[in-house]
């Protein structure tokens, strides 16, 4: 390690440290960073058609994803109307692509973190380490005195800092603000900043009342509206001059930049109260290095936070005793998200499914095993109709027993549907008969184990004639066994599982990259 590396890796454990300072203060269990929340809705994220040039990553192809979209305070987490930051978290769901940071298990989302304030208040990462130290200045012995340190600290801070003397603002709405992401990001082989400015609206929004949530009542009741929709344009500030622009310079507004609108972000009409737990909000996980390849983070900032961001990301779930595996049991939150969770299913609701899912749940069954975000792709691609037989017959679901017991549950249910063979041709009819078994972490789902009481009689049904022939194999196979007492190869049973898990592996594969343009409309 030459010494310049040296000094940046010195320099980035420092602000760790400090971030993990402010982070202790103010409560492991909460978000490190913007951790009020003012809402957590569903939005539609709709690629545009775009030119040959900007056709990169998530915006290579016109296409319409599902997303969730936080709205927040950058400081205050109880009271709205005081002036703060305000942050606009975009996670689009269910994007086929590389990913080179970030947690391995959020490997199926793209997120957008996004202000409403166009630049940074620190050049960089050492400009931000100044502001840490001034920051966490020790406080006055006397009331007297931490009220003059404060004043003092104040003065300082805007004296070296002068973007943050216009940083906070106090929007009547937060639909109505624009929103950047400050710092740049790779665009393929270019750089820019991500921005989401609202396209007029048809409705006027309402300004919150002067009430302590009057930012989350404003939302809720924008949204309640019925037939109402909020629009972003949504684009990158592409850096057109390396020498006025410069990457390592958050404050620097880039003037003259060109802003390319690549997609447009639609906020239908929506409950979010009901439709959205506040426990899936709170454990919602977002972070500027859940990215593509293409659109990774650039600049020492960005670096910093790829620390920051995995620091609080695993203080808040030691802090909720996630990793324990051994929470305070809430046996009512539980059982209503399961049943929530079948309920969704029977509507053949994906996305209801997936606020029932906690960030870290694993998932097993014949065909999958999944971890994190592939889980909620596996139930969009089940309840996505692939055939119109589909749509006639859609998939129907029955509980026989369902029963939680502290963190753990367990469900019997059945289910008949059409499955679209590999090949083509006519959709099979299937009837399964299943045992599952769950755990769960903050009133979500955060382990699923399910068995079919019969595997061959489900595998014979989905594999008509491969299933039949390894069946009858397999009984052989297993009274031979039965009369040597000697297990013999070739294992037909353990064969036709691990083919089964291969096919649900490429079919889940293939779903990212064939899922089609305008597959929904409409809310979970």
């Amino acid at each position: 390690m030459n010494s310049q590396d040296s000094s940046t890796h010195a320099l980035f454990a420092e602000i760790r440290e400090k971030m993990a300072v402010m982070h202790r203060a103010s409560g492991l269990a909460v978000r490190g960073q913007h951790p009020g929340t003012i809402g957590v809705v569903h939005a539609l994220f709709e690629v545009s058609d775009l030119p040959a040039e900007h056709r990169v990553g998530l915006f290579s192809e016109p296409r319409i994803f599902d997303a969730w979209i936080r709205f927040s305070n950058g400081r205050n987490t109880t009271d709205q109307r005081p002036p703060d930051v305000h942050g606009m978290a975009i996670q689009v769901l269910d994007v086929p692509g590389n990913r080179a940071g970030g947690d391995p298990a959020r490997s199926r989302v793209q997120d957008f973190l996004l202000v409403d304030h166009p630049v940074f208040f620190a050049r960089d990462a050492r400009h931000f380490l100044e502001f840490l130290q001034i920051k966490l200045q020790p406080a006055g012995a006397t009331p007297a005195d931490r009220v003059a340190g404060e004043r003092q600290q104040a003065a300082e801070l805007v004296g070296k800092f002068p973007v943050l003397a216009k940083f906070f603002s106090q929007p009547g709405n937060v639909l109505g603000a624009e929103y950047n992401s400050q710092t740049p990001y790779q665009f393929g082989p270019r750089a820019g900043r991500w921005f989401a400015k609202p396209l007029p609206a048809e409705t006027p929004l309402p300004h919150g009342q002067d009430v302590p949530d009057k930012l989350s009542w404003a939302l809720r009741d924008s949204l309640a509206q019925s037939g109402f929709e909020m629009r972003f344009a949504f684009g990158i500030q592409l850096q057109s001059d390396l020498e006025r622009m410069p990457l390592e310079d958050a404050s620097d507004p880039w003037t003259g930049a060109p802003c390319i609108t690549l997609a447009t972000i639609t906020i239908p009409a929506q409950d979010f109260n009901r439709a959205i737990p506040a426990h899936f909000a709170e454990a919602l996980e977002f972070d500027p290095w859940h990215a593509l390849v293409e659109h990774l983070p650039l600049g020492s900032l960005n670096q910093v936070r790829r620390l920051v961001y995995e620091d609080s990301r695993m203080a808040r779930r030691q802090a909720r005793d996630i990793r324990a595996g051994q929470p305070i049991a809430n046996e009512e939150l539980n059982r209503q998200t399961l049943q929530r969770y079948f309920d969704c299913f029977t509507r053949r609701d994906g996305l209801g499914m997936r606020t029932c899912l906690h960030p870290d749940v694993e998932f097993q069954d014949i065909g999958f095993h999944l971890h994190g975000d592939e889980v909620g792709t596996m139930w969009t691609m089940i309840t996505t109709p692939k055939h119109p037989a589909q749509v006639e017959r859609p998939i129907e679901v029955r509980v026989s027993s369902l029963s939680v017991t502290g963190n753990g549950g367990d469900v019997t249910w059945s289910c008949d549907y059409l499955l679209v063979p590999e090949g083509g041709g006519d959709p099979l009819k299937v009837h399964n008969d299943v045992k599952s078994s769950f755990r769960f972490a903050d009133g979500l789902i955060v382990w699923q184990h399910d068995t079919p009481l019969d595997f061959w009689d489900w595998f014979r049904q989905v594999k008509p004639t491969l299933g039949r022939m390894m069946d009858w194999g397999h009984q052989i196979e297993a009274a031979i066994e039965t009369l040597t007492g000697v297990d013999i190869p070739p294992d037909i049973e353990k064969r036709a599982k691990q083919g089964v898990r291969e096919m649900g592996r490429k079919k889940l594969d293939q779903f990212l990259v064939d899922n089609p343009v305008n597959r929904r409309r409409t809310t979970g």
